[in-house]
């Protein structure tokens, strides 16, 4: 994830409306995987969840952070 850094900056400047409670992981990097998800073709809400479950171990080693995996 080392050449996305400029861009995860950038998404890291977007607000996180979530509660406390809702904020399991970092904001920009939901927003990354989700572009992801729609570059490859995912249109609504449970593509996106396809899009992560099928690439779960990819996505979690991408993020590289330690904290706990995506489901």
């Amino acid at each position: 994830m080392k050449s996305l850094g400029p861009f995860l900056a950038l998404l890291a400047t977007i607000p996180d409306p979530r509660r406390a409670e809702g904020k399991l992981y970092q904001l920009s990097h939901v927003l990354l995987f989700s572009i992801f998800a729609i570059v490859s073709g995912a249109n609504s809400y449970r593509g996106i969840q396809t899009y992560f479950k099928a690439h779960r171990q990819a996505l979690n080693k991408a993020r590289g952070d330690g904290k706990e995996d995506i489901d």
